[in-house]
């Protein structure tokens, strides 16, 4: 039977197949594809990577498949094995975990943009060299985030049923912190990892994990009890005019006034659902 060379990427690993069908992946003397793997390697070292240890003491049986790679701030580990091999880049940076970065989820999309744009420079050298060696490309054909979403629910098998599931769930795994029962194309907001407030349309993936387009190229996944949704009041003009003057007194007193230090200084009006689809 032929053989499958190909690659893809999913956040900031890059993993690639390299096997045929009928083989077995326990039988003695087949260690993977160690010429393309030597390729991509010799690449990297070039690129400025520098090869050493992994960090994680491991079996001295493992070391020779198994390794790890610096360049400044990006790091990355690797393996080999019989059906293909691997690449996983990190900033060695604690965030949300305390064993540090390379064990965060979302690594791409919590690195600095600098950083981010490192690893995707990565993953493209890695993707040249792997093509020239007659590999296929099985990544994202760089489609905006929501026909990449519908994309998959059509690759997806099971996913005819789709209204059977979400219909039937219970309420806490389909309802944001409001208790609204979420629907595709509700737009929500959220909090990033970073602690800014962000806000997106909504479209349901599985069990309570939810898709969220907050930007043209963005698409993070997140849960459903993370959505809420933000209410401000619609100021009249009057109560602009006097909202300034109060910001004008507070700054040639050096601090804001009773009213706004007790968060009483409110301008009044009706509430407001700014987080609505189509607004800008």
């Amino acid at each position: 039977m032929k053989e499958t060379k190909s690659f893809s990427t999913h956040d900031a690993y890059f993993g690639v197949t390299s096997e045929s069908p009928s083989h077995d992946m326990f039988t003695r003397g087949k260690e993977g594809d160690w010429e393309s793997y030597r390729a991509v390697r010799d690449m990297l070292k070039l690129s400025g990577y520098v090869f050493h240890d992994d960090p994680r003491r491991l079996y001295k049986s493992l070391r020779r498949t198994m390794h790890a790679a610096s360049k400044g701030d990006i790091h990355f580990t690797s393996q080999i094995y019989p059906t293909g091999f691997r690449f996983e880049f990190y900033e060695d940076v604690i965030r949300d975990n305390p064993n540090g970065g390379r064990y965060h989820f979302s690594k791409l999309e919590k690195m600095p943009y600098l950083r981010r744009q490192k690893v995707i420079l990565a993953h493209r050298k890695i993707a040249e060299v792997l093509l020239a060696r007659g590999f296929v490309d099985q990544r994202d054909k760089n489609l905006p985030p929501l026909e990449r979403i519908l994309e998959d629910r059509r690759k997806d098998r099971d996913w005819r049923r789709y209204a059977i599931v979400i219909d039937g769930q219970p309420d806490y795994n389909v309802c944001d912190q409001d208790g609204i029962r979420l629907k595709d194309g509700d737009v929500r907001c959220f909090w990033s990892p970073n602690g800014r407030l962000k806000r997106g349309t909504v479209y349901y993936n599985m069990n309570s994990m939810w898709w969220v387009i907050s930007a043209p190229d963005e698409r993070t996944n997140e849960s459903a009890h993370d959505f809420f949704q933000v209410r401000f009041r619609k100021a009249r003009p009057e109560a602009v005019e006097e909202s300034s003057h109060q910001h004008q007194s507070c700054a040639r007193e050096g601090g804001p006034g009773p009213e706004l230090q007790e968060g009483r200084g409110d301008p009044g009006g009706d509430f407001q659902d700014v987080w609505r689809p189509g607004k800008p």
